[in-house]
């Protein structure tokens, strides 16, 4: 054993930029088992003793002992102060053999203790050596037809991509987003698929762990951000979404992600599945007199998220009147007049995020305020917009998206659609969903319209609040007009614009053949 040295106590700056401090004691390591051979210690954390205690807590005194081979990260060592480093030294035992991570494959080991702390301070060093030596791939084969999919059955977008996944001939694995080592064990034993998909990141860890093993195990894996990508990232403690393959709804965000260090990333916008949004799909829906909004006041867990958040009054107050003249003070903007342009590692861009969705709830307020008052309105929503919009606003509960939701749009006598700020460039679900029933849009005039034609897209767009009103009673003096964007839409929808050929578009843009 070595000689006593009073235990390190070191901080250093993690592959992030932040100051942590080292954990250390014996419950710190992580141990895997593979049979008769040397120890390989996967970082000694900052007391080598507490490795040298944890094996002889293993171990005992039994003789003869396994010769132990570890490997230190530079990235740690060469922060610590010359005495501090000899100390370190000190403490190894003698007999013990440093090795590079590419000396890996000289070796067979029984065993592989890992310091658990050193995988949240530099994932990208350590996370490929973890996936490969304390959770080597199994022993199974690839399932040609085979993609393994993110969600539970009412997670966003789930269904859609299961259904076209489905009618593109390929089995689904649905994976639960909380996956477990144990599950990722069983699918790579029994399928080991062509693909792994996520929507939104769900399913990878805040380190990267799940991506590693993963790679190490060549299945290429992919993310479809449905949401604001740079929200989603903000929870990602390790730079891996960079080598993920990003799918993106809005392709104002393809810029700033490269600028980050993405590697791969792709416009994919939303799309329509047409087996639940076409007309007749549910029963007729009571009658619909007046313009339908269907959509939330806010987000679910919009003060979590957004917690700590503040913009100041005067500039919220400049982008309201920006919304009063038909101007978008969208994420792009306020990522200009905040002065930011590092949206990641740390939550900061949650800022930018809460002053957009701040924005957006003026704009769908104001928007909604003047329809009510001018042509009467339908909302479909949460129990926010009961202080919010005006008295006689006939206010109703949430429906089913996958249900009732279709033949309400197809019976409204116009739907009107809000855009997030959130997304410079987005497009929502309505775009789609409500020409698929057979209904008719009114929308904000987003960018991302210029994915359709403009003729289609010029009759049914507004700027301002004050020309929501006059759209819809124009829209609908117009009935042969009404009836042509019903019809043409429609087309266009169901020919260009369904789930299953974006995923064909996804599948394409990674080269993935299936046989």
């Amino acid at each position: 054993m070595t000689k006593s040295l009073r235990p390190l106590r070191l901080r250093v700056r993690n592959e992030l930029g932040q100051m942590r401090t080292l954990m250390s004691g014996p419950k710190q390591y992580l141990r895997q088992d593979a049979g008769s051979g040397p120890y390989l210690c996967l970082g000694l954390g900052p007391n080598p003793t507490d490795m040298c205690t944890r094996l002889v807590h293993d171990d005992g005194l039994s003789t003869p002992k396994p010769k132990v081979y570890y490997i230190e990260s530079e990235d740690t060592l060469s922060q610590w102060t010359p005495s501090q480093r000899a100390q370190f030294m000190a403490a190894i035992p003698g007999d013990w053999t440093r090795i590079k991570p590419d000396q890996i494959t000289q070796h067979h080991f029984g065993r592989v203790y890992a310091y658990q702390h050193g995988m949240s301070l530099f994932p990208s060093f350590w996370g490929p050596l973890w996936a490969n030596l304390l959770f080597p791939v199994p022993t199974g084969h690839i399932t040609e037809q085979s993609i393994a999919l993110v969600g539970d059955a009412k997670g966003l977008l789930v269904q859609e991509i299961h259904t076209a996944l489905h009618a593109l001939g390929l089995n689904v694995h649905r994976i639960n987003p909380e996956i477990t080592h144990e599950d990722l064990n069983d699918l790579l034993a029994n399928a080991r698929p062509r693909l792994f998909l996520s929507v939104n990141f769900q399913g990878f860890d805040d380190h990267g762990l799940l991506f590693e093993r993963l790679t190490a195990a060549n299945i290429p894996c992919a993310t479809w951000c449905v949401d604001n990508p740079f929200h989603l990232i903000s929870r990602l403690k390790a730079p891996y979404w960079k080598r993920l393959h990003l799918f993106i709804t809005d392709s104002w965000f393809l810029a700033p992600l490269k600028a980050h260090g993405a590697e791969q990333v792709y416009h994919l916008p939303l799309a329509v599945d047409p087996s639940i949004f076409h007309p007749g799909h549910a029963a007729p829906q009571p009658s619909l007199t007046a313009p339908l909004f269907v959509g939330r006041s806010a987000f679910p867990g919009k003060d979590a998220f957004f917690a700590g958040c503040r913009v100041p009054d005067n500039i919220l107050r400049h982008a309201e009147d920006m919304i009063r003249h038909g101007t978008r003070p969208d994420f792009d903007w306020w990522m200009s007049t905040l002065g930011q342009s590092s949206l990641w590692p740390g939550k900061t861009v949650r800022t930018l995020g809460f002053a957009a969705e701040t924005a957006s709830l003026s704009l769908r307020t104001a928007v909604l305020s003047n329809v009510s008052k001018h042509c009467g309105l339908t909302v479909i929503g949460d129990e926010g917009w009961h202080d919010r919009l005006p008295h006689g606003t006939d206010l109703r509960p949430p429906v089913d998206y996958y249900g009732a939701l279709s033949s309400f749009y197809e019976h409204a006598p116009i739907t009107l659609n809000l855009t997030s700020l959130l997304l410079p460039h987005g497009l929502t679900q309505r775009h789609f969903d409500v020409f698929a029933s057979g209904g008719l849009l009114v929308t904000d005039n987003t960018p991302g319209l210029s994915l359709f034609p403009k003729d289609l897209t010029h009759p049914i767009t507004f700027s301002s609040p004050d020309q929501a009103p006059t759209t819809i009673q124009r829209l609908l003096a117009k009935p042969s007009l009404c009836t042509t964007l019903r019809e043409d839409w429609k087309t266009l929808l169901f020919r260009d614009h369904t789930y299953t050929k974006r995923l064909q578009t996804l599948f394409d843009t990674m080269s993935i053949i299936f046989s």
